[in-house]
């Protein structure tokens, strides 16, 4: 699986950062961006938990 973002509709809470640090960071405007777009199996839950978390649902999964 893949991660997939919508720039548009990212708030930049950093509530991805706070759940899937090796994928997601905040830079020092507090643009979101994507650390990795791959995702390794023992860190799938993280990044899941991140996509479900994020209030604007600008991330998503997808097949490769």
């Amino acid at each position: 699986m893949k991660i997939a973002v919508d720039p548009t509709a990212c708030l930049h809470t950093g509530i991805c950062v706070s759940l899937a640090p090796h994928h997601f960071t905040l830079d020092h405007t507090g643009t979101m961006h994507l650390s990795t777009d791959h995702i390794p199996p023992h860190q799938h839950a993280q990044v899941t938990a991140a996509v479900h978390a994020c209030p604007t649902a600008a991330l998503s999964l997808q097949q490769p």
